[in-house]
Parts: C-alpha cells; sequence; structure tokens
C-alpha cells in the first residue's frame, strides 16, 4: 500500500473513533453505565494507535510547517486523547462518589446476630454480599457505637441496631437445654444461645418491621413469638430467593442481577441440620 494511502487509512480509523464517541455522548458527562470506563479505554488504545501509525506512514514534517490537512489530522488526534483522557477521569470520580454515597446511606448495612455456629455465620454473609449488601463485622458495630475499647456489648447494640437497614437473626441449634424435672418430663432439645435470644427480643423490639430469622434445623419453639414466619434454611434456590424477598420488604436495595446469588453461600453441609434434633435424657 503506497505510503499516504497508509495515513489516510489510519486517519479515517481515527475519525472513526471520534464518530463513536459523539455518538455515545462523549464530553457531555453522561450517568457511569455498565462497561463505560473499558469503552473508552479500549476507544482510547485505538486512537493512540491510528495516531502512532500516522507518523510512521511517511515523514509529514516538512507538509506540517504551514498548516493544513496534516497538521489538523496531529491537532485533532492529541485533541481526542485528552477529551478521552478526561472522560475516563471523570467517570473514575463518579464511580467512586456513587460508591461513596451508597455506603454513607446505610441502606445496604444489615445487622448479623448470631451464636457460636461460625459456618452458618459465614455462608450467611456470603449470600448477602453475593445480593450487594453489607453485613456488618462486630469490630464495625462497636467503632459505630464510640470505639470503646472495652464496650458493654448491650451498648453496642442499642446504638446501632437502629442504624442498620435490615437485622437478620440466626436461629442455630448451638445449646442442648431441657426443663427441669420439677416442673414435668421432657427430653433433651435444641435451642440457640442466650445472647442469640436476647438480641433477637431487642431487634423485635426496636426494628420490628426490618427483622428477618433464619432457622438452621430443628430447634425447641419460642412461645412469645410462635406463630411468626421463619426463614428455614435450605440449599435450594427458592430459600435464597425467599430470604431475597424478605429483605426487599425490610427496605434493603437488593441486587438480583445475573445469578451467582442463587448459588452463593454452602448452605448445602451444614453441621447445624444435624445438631438440630432432640435427645433423649438417661
Amino acid at each position: 500500500m503506497p505510503p499516504l494511502a497508509r495515513y489516510l487509512l489510519h486517519a479515517a480509523k481515527m475519525r472513526y473513533e471520534l464518530g463513536v464517541w459523539l455518538r455515545d455522548g462523549g464530553g457531555r458527562r453522561v450517568p457511569p453505565s455498565p462497561g463505560r470506563s473499558a469503552d473508552l479505554r479500549d476507544m482510547r488504545h485505538t486512537v493512540e494507535i491510528a495516531a502512532d501509525n500516522m507518523t510512521r506512514a511517511f515523514d509529514v514534517t516538512g507538509v506540517m510547517l504551514g498548516g493544513g490537512p496534516f497538521a489538523d489530522d496531529a491537532a485533532l488526534a492529541r485533541s481526542l486523547l485528552e477529551r478521552l483522557d478526561d472522560d475516563m477521569r471523570y467517570l473514575t470520580t463518579s464511580a467512586d462518589r456513587a460508591e461513596d454515597d451508597r455506603a454513607e446511606d446505610g441502606s445496604r448495612d444489615v445487622f448479623v446476630v448470631h451464636g457460636r455456629d461460625l459456618q452458618a455465620r459465614d455462608a450467611v454473609f456470603t449470600l448477602l454480599r453475593a445480593l450487594d449488601l453489607r453485613p456488618l463485622e462486630w469490630e464495625t458495630l462497636v467503632a459505630w457505637a464510640g470505639g470503646e475499647p472495652w464496650p458493654y456489648i448491650g451498648d453496642v447494640l442499642r446504638e446501632t441496631m437502629p442504624r442498620v437497614q435490615a437485622v437478620v437473626v440466626l436461629m442455630t441449634p448451638d445449646d442442648l437445654v431441657h426443663l427441669h424435672p420439677d416442673f414435668g418430663p421432657e427430653r433433651q432439645v435444641s435451642q440457640s444461645r442466650p445472647n442469640v435470644l436476647v438480641e433477637l427480643g431487642m431487634a423485635y423490639a426496636l426494628r420490628p418491621k426490618n427483622l428477618v430469622v433464619l432457622t438452621f434445623g430443628s430447634q425447641r419453639p419460642i412461645s412469645d413469638i410462635d406463630g411468626r414466619n421463619f426463614v428455614t434454611v435450605s440449599d435450594d434456590p427458592l430459600f435464597r430467593t425467599r430470604l431475597a424477598h424478605r429483605l426487599k420488604l425490610a427496605g434493603c436495595p437488593v441486587d438480583q442481577s445475573g445469578g451467582d446469588w442463587l448459588s452463593a453461600g454452602d448452605f448445602g453441609k451444614q453441621d447445624s441440620y444435624r445438631r438440630g434434633v432432640g435427645h433423649h435424657l438417661p
């Protein structure tokens, strides 16, 4: 291909990318959208290569001294690269600001109450994060409550429960209990830890419309809240869909796009299913 033809080919590529950039709202500060940053990076790379190949097609130094079309092409390439850089900086800043706003508004924050069963806790945390929510670690809650190095747990709960969007209580069969023989015979049964029951009561009093209770395995019923509809945990899409629906009712901005959340969290091999059975007393 003759040198001038090669030059014109690369100049046409550059102008084509300019047209695409203008068509897609280039320079108009359009709101960030998925893939926009990657598209701009690809476009900038293409323009940069085209501009370099234009200078390599043949020596245009002499014909650019007095202005004219070659000088205009060089100026257009520099200008387009600068505009693409500006757009990428704007998108990065906008995305960072949007993430900060989402974190600050608290609508994604979830207080998770749990006992000793860290296997259940980890599975629920994984699922909540897959739904684009933010289950809060205990140290985050301590910091919210004033950040004392030796906090009173009741103060942490009282200060932080009203600030989150939802409270999710994990009822896992951590303890084995039975009624004292003075009050009648009863076989040994499974029950959640006392701290979970106390915190469930606090959440029931402070945030009844933002409370979701998950039950793992079989447990002794609680007469004071008997009749309330808990979410029974199982390893299937129905459980995950039901939990997502309850969180939406609690006001959480649940993100069910994509399919990762339908398998997030290992709920198939929970030890709590095995522990949640009654045991006959000797």
